[in-house]
């Protein structure tokens, strides 16, 4: 009755008053003499009629429900919580899982990519130590003299910086103008990845980036780690490294173009969609 209509109290209630008064029509017959209690009007002989008119009522509306159907929205659990919760919470009817959307998968991308970019200018800042504007100079009056001879301490080696890999304007322009098989991928596909918390793979993930970006491909950035000693430098990943697909042998003859001999690695993600170039840390020697 809570999902009742004006249609569905016009039909069902006059068969139960119907039902009520041929009740009473026959119980008073039954009744040898009418009690003095009964109103007047109640002794009327036209309320014989009033039953067959409640059912053309009832079966009229009925009708109407039939054929003209009419609108009605369930008072549900759902609407009952709307309605006494503030508007600003929300109180979802039912849960979807939507479909793959090309839009929102770009943005989802592109958001990765920001967030990439932030944690990696993070990184940048913390690394980079920060030297005296103004150095003093050294005093020689006060200097003390290296010690010679066998009691003499050697001086500490200082540590040693790993060479930063780059890309020149050149070799960005043999991608840019190599790159052709590489367009029209889907987005997210063609993955650069650096290697996780190695501010130089960072830097050269960004050359990247710019290169195979000015050429169309849609690159989208992200991170990784080894699964061996073994895989440093740069890589292209495969399904089967020892049967790449045409896409994978695209990319490697690009990187041949800049004079890189990258070597085929298994993906580390089972997705057959998916394109990654790997950059890997320098070797130690």
């Amino acid at each position: 009755m809570l999902n009742w209509g004006v249609a569905d109290w016009v039909t069902y209630p006059p068969i139960i008053v119907a039902a009520l008064i041929m009740a009473m029509i026959q119980a008073a017959k039954d009744i040898p003499t009418v009690p003095e209690w009964v109103p007047k009007f109640l002794k009327n002989a036209r309320w014989n009629y009033a039953p067959i008119l409640l059912l053309m009522v009832s079966a009229t509306a009925w009708g109407i429900q039939q054929f003209i159907p009419m609108h009605k929205e369930p008072r549900t659990i759902t609407k009952l919580v709307t309605k006494y919760v503030p508007q600003k919470i929300y109180v979802p009817q039912r849960i979807l899982v939507p479909t793959a959307d090309p839009a929102q998968v770009k943005t989802i991308v592109d958001l990765q990519a920001q967030v990439t970019m932030l944690q990696r200018k993070l990184r940048e800042k913390r690394s980079i130590q920060t030297l005296p504007s103004n150095p003093q100079p050294t005093n020689p009056a006060t200097t003390m003299p290296p010690i010679q001879g066998p009691n003499a301490i050697a001086a500490p080696t200082p540590p040693s910086t790993p060479t930063q890999r780059r890309l020149s304007v050149d070799d960005k322009q043999t991608i840019i103008n190599n790159s052709g098989g590489l367009r029209g991928l889907p987005p997210g596909s063609f993955r650069i990845e650096s290697t996780q918390d190695n501010f130089e793979t960072i830097v050269l993930s960004d050359d990247f980036m710019d290169a195979f970006g000015r050429a169309g491909t849609k690159p989208s950035e992200g991170q990784w780690l080894p699964d061996n000693p073994d895989e440093t430098g740069i890589m292209v990943g495969a399904s089967d490294p020892n049967n790449p697909t045409n896409l994978e042998k695209t990319l490697h003859t690009v990187l041949t173009k800049i004079g890189i001999n990258a070597p085929y690695i298994k993906k580390q993600r089972n997705d057959v969609n998916l394109l990654p170039l790997y950059i890997g840390p320098l070797p130690l020697r």
